[in-house]
């Protein structure tokens, strides 16, 4: 009898602890985890807010200026010259002539220096004696139709000296104010609107 009755206190004593109840503090953790599980899923922050920044390193340096032409401030005051010398020829007016001629010798000149650049209006006026000294070349020879071939040779010389004013003298630096030098991008969104934004030197 002794050996059975200690037996089934030795088994009671095994089976106690796995029955024992959690402690108080254990099941308020748990019932709180578990409350504020599905309340998690139910809420949006009030506002969630990405930025993204893109920066030059330039800070303290001017930016490298850049080229641009003007060459059509030239060409203008061409095209007119051109159309009253042809013109004048056509009706045989020397005042046409002449007009057309003196706008050739200044217009373009006058342009390089109202865009600041004296010194490419000299070059330009040494370019526009270049038709004169062919001209004179031509119909110094003596022969019978010099005349009407330097005339040619003028005029062809001409043309090309106005395109070479516009393509090789009439560029400048000027100070750049184009091209994302600094960027900055901001995006916001929340439980009733999304917005977004971008902002920077251009």
């Amino acid at each position: 009898m002794r050996p059975l009755l200690s037996l089934a206190i030795a088994t009671l004593t095994l089976f106690v602890p796995l029955s024992v109840p959690a402690k108080p503090q254990d099941r308020d953790t748990a019932t709180t985890a578990v409350d504020e599980a599905p309340q998690a899923s139910k809420h949006w922050p009030d506002a969630f807010q990405l930025e993204v920044d893109r920066s030059g390193s330039f800070a303290g340096d001017a930016l490298p200026p850049r080229r641009r032409w003007y060459g059509g401030y030239t060409l203008a005051p061409d095209v007119v010259a051109t159309g009253l010398v042809v013109g004048g020829a056509e009706l045989d007016s020397m005042p046409a002539i002449l007009t057309g001629l003196g706008v050739y010798f200044v217009g373009a000149p006058v342009a390089h220096i109202a865009k600041g650049h004296p010194l490419k209006g000299l070059a330009s006026i040494g370019l526009r004696t270049v038709p004169a000294f062919v001209l004179l070349a031509g119909a110094s020879s003596g022969e019978q139709g010099s005349l009407g071939r330097g005339l040619t040779l003028a005029g062809i010389s001409a043309l090309a000296v106005m395109m070479i004013d516009a393509q090789a003298l009439a560029w400048e630096d000027v100070p750049r104010t184009a091209g994302f030098e600094v960027l900055s991008a901001s995006v916001t969104i929340d439980k009733n609107r999304v917005s977004a934004s971008v902002g920077g030197v251009f």
